[in-house]
């Protein structure tokens, strides 16, 4: 199943039905992202074993969360934490991505703030539209990088700490 129609629909919902006290939240963990960012940017993380680097794919992570939890429906929530867990993409492969981290972070912040601008504005079509647009190119950057044999490491080399020969 793919989350991306789950979490595209979350965003629609989100849009019309949000409480406010969800859409803080939402925007709280936008702007850590942002901050996470520019620390990013600033000490020029690259390595992805980096406690910045970790703690920045869970607030990525949040921010997705954060969204479906505001939409109220449980079923899509344990839905879609299920398949961010499982999902190899995310969650399972550290890879070298073929744009240097601080452009890849700052580019996911602007697809989040396309995704957060449409929400506040109250535009379920364009919200769902923007968190679709977001998961679809970060899911075809990671294969594209995963295609042309940029992946590093992948699960069970995280687990055991082995490296992968290149």
């Amino acid at each position: 199943m793919n989350y991306a129609a789950l979490e595209g629909y979350a965003a629609e919902k989100v849009a019309v039905e949000a409480m406010p006290q969800d859409l803080e939240k939402i925007i709280e963990v936008h702007r850590r992202l942002l901050r996470m960012a520019r620390q990013i940017r600033a000490e020029n993380i690259t390595d992805l074993k980096n406690p910045v680097w970790k703690k920045w794919q869970q607030t990525d992570l949040d921010f997705h969360m954060a969204i479906v939890h505001a939409a109220r429906n449980r079923s899509v929530a344990k839905l879609v934490s299920n398949l961010h867990i499982m999902d190899v993409f995310d969650m399972l492969i550290s890879i070298a991505m073929d744009e240097p981290t601080h452009l890849m972070v700052a580019r996911i912040c602007k697809e989040h703030g396309s995704v957060l601008r449409a929400i506040r504005r109250h535009e379920p079509e364009a919200s769902r539209q923007a968190m679709v647009m977001q998961l679809k190119l970060s899911r075809q950057k990671l294969l594209d990088n995963y295609g042309g044999g940029q992946v590093r490491a992948n699960y069970w080399d995280t687990i055991t700490g082995a490296r992968v020969s290149e």
